[in-house]
């Protein structure tokens, strides 16, 4: 391997259940990858309610003197104060199920390439209508990414959960593309 990639992981075997080729593709292109319906409504329940449960802290503002993203509800809460995979079961059974859930494998397989392992987190971002927009992130020169002979090869994988709908004008996430690769 060259040593510019020594940080990157590349274990596949053949047994190794992977992304399909078009997936690798969108992912490749866009530097992400909607998979749809990966949670049952029991989890969203289940996790909706111990967020709910729990005392949430109010997140800094990141906007200083300027009004561009600020919402007329102040409320944008970011992490909880405790750990959601240290609640007590059930609460924490879907956010522990998350981190190695059966449809999202092949995705953290392909990526990351077997023997993945929860670097940092997990976080919480809880919004309430009309908060105040996020703050725009990038320029992760640590986690090097690069697409070579059907492989990605990459440092760093974020999988992001929507415990909630979100529609057209509802808000929610907004991913650039290309800007996380």
């Amino acid at each position: 391997m060259n040593e510019s990639h020594a940080n990157t992981s590349r274990s596949i075997t053949e047994d190794t259940v992977e992304m399909s080729t078009d997936e690798k593709y969108l992912f490749d292109l866009l530097g992400f990858v909607v998979v749809r319906d990966v949670l049952s409504k029991e989890h969203l329940s289940i996790a909706n309610a111990a967020i709910d449960a729990q005392a949430l802290t109010r997140s800094p503002e990141y906007f200083h003197d300027s009004n561009a993203l600020k919402g007329e509800n102040s409320s944008t809460r970011l992490s909880a104060n405790k750990n959601l995979m240290e609640l007590s079961s059930p609460s924490c059974d879907p956010f522990r199920e998350m981190l190695a859930h059966p449809k999202t494998i092949p995705h953290l397989n392909t990526i990351l390439g077997e023997g993945w392992r929860l670097d940092h987190g997990p976080g919480l971002i809880a919004m309430d209508k009309g908060c105040s927009g996020g703050l725009l992130h990038g320029n992760f020169d640590n986690a090097p990414y690069f697409y070579r002979e059907g492989k990605i090869f990459t440092g760093l994988c974020v999988i992001e959960y929507l415990l909630a709908d979100e529609g057209p004008g509802d808000g929610g996430v907004c991913v650039v593309p290309g800007s996380h690769k």
